[in-house]
């Protein structure tokens, strides 16, 4: 993906960026000298039904003792699909400290991912899924190993020190406060370098039965195809709950056979696509169906639960991807006869501001006074 052309300012600071192999600034430019707005216009998805996950524009601004965060998309945002806007920063500078660069790790969302489009709202009062917004952030943690450096991952805090974000038509804005980037190696008269990902979602809800291998099984083979598929059992769910650009993950039916070593699973889906979208530069495509299996006490429990997940553009050992449908052959040991077996899927696309690197926003002092 390339960014689109824009203003002038954001072009000199986009000339700063020069990022190694290994994420590293090379010849970083005098804090004083970079901007204290930054903004990035991106590209456009060239697959419509993406539209809906697509960000055209991102602003960030230090500002009133805050990062102002403004992150446009494509299209309003709106019940049915969860829009989830996460900004790692890099308070130090320091590409060498933190997790991967950042230092802090915070998200803004809106919408509910399992709402459906034609649901009424939970309860009597609740409001609908395009008024649910939430924010929060994390921090690296070094997690203790015994004779090792220990593994550094990320510490999800329950503190509400980030507003949640407010949405107008297709903008979602929210402020990130500068004394919480200070915690993490802010330095005044600084600056801070930030990435930008926007990760839309929309999932469908579990759909299981309970199944046991009471005979020999069927010998199915693993193609994608459903021409050996007839009178296995089968759980059904309605079709069009999910929103319209998403229907190659909505789930029609679950059947399940097996035979002296696995679980066989067919998933059914409302439209065609998975698997098939092809690459996109600009919005990622992250799709996927996972089958469970869970076995049973009445079974004796001889394994432990397995999952197989299938995910656009990425082969498994365990699942072909066929015409509206995805075909599991899961392995179980031959003496657990009984199972509850789940499927569902998910809706997953990304779009990345910019998609290469990092960008940086200067921090001068008067961005620290009080509000």
């Amino acid at each position: 993906m390339r960014p689109l052309p824009i203003p002038s300012a954001s072009l000199a600071l986009a000339a700063a960026l020069a990022v190694g192999a290994a994420g590293v600034v090379r010849g970083a430019p005098d804090a004083a000298s970079i901007p204290s707005r930054l903004a990035l216009d991106d590209g456009l998805s060239r697959r419509a039904r993406r539209e809906i996950h697509d960000v055209t524009h991102v602003r960030v601004e230090a500002k009133d003792a805050a990062l102002d965060v403004l992150v446009r998309f494509r299209r309003p945002l709106r019940d049915g699909v969860f829009e989830c806007v996460h900004v790692y920063i890099d308070c130090d500078a320091d590409a060498q400290t933190g997790k991967d660069g950042a230092d802090l790790w915070v998200r803004a969302a809106v919408g509910s991912r399992y709402q459906r489009t034609s649901a009424s709202a939970p309860l009597e009062g609740a409001p609908p899924p395009a008024e649910l917004r939430r924010s929060s952030f994390s921090v690296p943690h070094t997690q203790a190993i015994r004779g090792g450096p220990g593994l550094k991952t990320w510490l999800h805090k329950l503190e509400r020190r980030i507003a949640p974000p407010t949405v107008d038509d297709t903008d979602l804005r929210f402020e990130v406060p500068l004394d919480l980037v200070a915690e993490q190696g802010l330095r005044y008269n600084g600056f801070v370098r930030l990435r930008v990902e926007a990760e839309g979602s929309c999932s469908e809800s579990p759909l299981w039965l309970e199944y046991v291998c009471a005979d020999e099984g069927t010998p199915i083979a693993k193609d994608g195809r459903d021409a050996d598929w007839s009178g296995q059992a089968r759980a059904v769910d309605v079709t069009g709950e999910l929103h319209p650009d998403a229907d190659e993950v909505d789930l029609v039916s679950l059947e399940v056979d097996h035979d002296a070593s696995h679980v066989h699973a067919l998933v059914r889906l409302a439209g065609a696509g998975f698997g098939g979208a092809g690459h996109d530069a600009d919005v990622d495509d992250r799709d996927r169906v996972t089958v469970a299996l869970e076995p049973l006490g009445s079974g004796r429990l001889y394994m432990d639960y397995a999952q197989a997940v299938l995910t656009t553009g990425q082969a498994s050992r365990f699942g072909v991807v066929g015409r509206r449908m995805v075909e599991f052959s899961i392995p179980r040991a031959p003496a657990q006869t009984a199972f509850r077996v789940v499927a569902w899927s998910d809706a997953i696309r990304v779009d990345k501001v910019p998609d290469a690197g990092w960008a940086e926003v200067g921090v001068p002092p008067e961005a620290f006074r009080p509000r």
